[in-house]
C-alpha cells in the first residue's frame, strides 16, 4: 500500500500518508531498500532524504548500485557521507564504477583517508579481477597476546567493523 500512496508518505499530508511513513519505519532497511528500488524513480532521492541518520547506511547498502549511485547524486554532503561511511571498501569500489570521475573525485573526499586508499590503490586492477574485489584489509596481533586477549579485541571489533568469517594463525 505504501506504493500507491508513496507521494502521501513522503507529503505525510493526510493521515494515511503519515500512518504509512510510521508503518515504513517499522521495516527493515533492507525491506525499505527493496522500496526505494521498485518505486517510480522521481519518488527515490526524497524517501531517502527523509530516513532519519540512524538508518541511512543500512538502507544504502542494501541498495543495487546503480540505484546507489543515483541516489547518491541527489544527496547533500553531509547524508553522502553517513550513507557511504559504513559501506566496506569493496562495495565501495564497485559503486565507484557507477559514477563519472568528477563524482568520484567529490565523494572520494568525503571518505577516511583509510578507506580512500584502499579505492585508489584497487583501481590499478582490471576490473572483475580478484585484486579488484578482494577485501586486503588483515589485523595483525603482537606475539606477546593470549588467545584471550584476541578474541576479546575481535570481539570489540565486531560490532565495528566487517570481520571475515575465517582467522588464521601462523607462528611468524
Amino acid at each position: 500500500q505504501i506504493e500507491e500512496q508513496i507521494a502521501h508518505v513522503l507529503a505525510q499530508d493526510n493521515e494515511i500518508g503519515i500512518n504509512l511513513w510510521q508503518e515504513l519505519l517499522k521495516k527493515h532497511p533492507a525491506d525499505i531498500s527493496f522500496l526505494i528500488e521498485t518505486i517510480d524513480i522521481n519518488y527515490q532521492i526524497p524517501l531517502f532524504k527523509n530516513l532519519p541518520h540512524d538508518i541511512v547506511s543500512k538502507v544504502f547498502e542494501n541498495l543495487s548500485h546503480p540505484i546507489q549511485a543515483y541516489v547518491l547524486s541527489g544527496l547533500d554532503t553531509n547524508i553522502a557521507t553517513i550513507a557511504l561511511a559504513q559501506l566496506p571498501s569493496d562495495e565501495l569500489t564497485s559503486l565507484f564504477d557507477h559514477l563519472s570521475d568528477e563524482n568520484l573525485q567529490h565523494y572520494l573526499k568525503l571518505l577516511q583517508k583509510h578507506q580512500r586508499e584502499h579505492i585508489i590503490s584497487s583501481f590499478n586492477f582490471a576490473p572483475k579481477s580478484a585484486g579488484k574485489i578482494m577485501n586486503s584489509d588483515i589485523l595483525a596481533f603482537q606475539k606477546t597476546f593470549t588467545v584471550q586477549k584476541a578474541i576479546s579485541i575481535l570481539q570489540q571489533l565486531g560490532a565495528k567493523k566487517e570481520l571475515l568469517p575465517r582467522i588464521y594463525i601462523t607462528n611468524s
